[in-house]
Parts: structure tokens; sequence; C-alpha cells
């Protein structure tokens, strides 16, 4: 790999992580620990997401990242305290 090639790479990387962070953060508060949602999104995104680098493949991405996000804080929760109470359909 030359040094151009590495550079960008890192470049892109950092680039990418920030800006993860930080979406996939704003669509965990949107979301409001509300996995039904974010799951009937990534369904509707999926369809759209057929190649890679488009926003749609970039959406889906973000949007699987904030759903295992709540999952992993609902599991969290789940094994500190128990299980909550469903809410009402």
């Amino acid at each position: 790999m030359s040094g151009a090639s590495s550079r960008l790479e890192r470049v892109a990387e950092r680039m990418a992580r920030e800006a993860f962070e930080e979406r996939v953060q704003e669509l965990t508060t949107l979301a409001e620990g509300d996995l039904d949602a974010v799951h009937d999104a990534i369904l509707s995104v999926q369809t759209k997401a057929r190649a890679a680098g488009t926003p749609e493949h970039i959406a889906f991405t973000l949007l699987a990242a904030t759903w295992k996000r709540i999952a992993d804080r609902r599991r969290a929760s789940f094994e500190h305290d128990g299980p909550r109470p469903r809410r009402p359909a």
C-alpha cells in the first residue's frame, strides 16, 4: 500500500468514525428505545439500498447500528433490573 493510499484510508476511517457515532447517537435518541420503529425503518431503507456507497446503503448501516445500540442497552438493563413491562399495542 502506498503512502498516499494509507493516508486516504486513515483520513476516511477517521471521518467515518466521527460522523458515524454522532449520527447513531442522534438516531438512538430519536428512536426513544422503540426497536420496532427502527426495525421497520431498516426494512424500508433496505429495499432501496441496492449498491454500496449510496445514501440508502449508508442509512441502512446507521439504522442497523442504532438497532444494535438500543438492543444492547435493553439487554444490559434486563440483566441488571430484570424484564420491563411491555408497552400496550
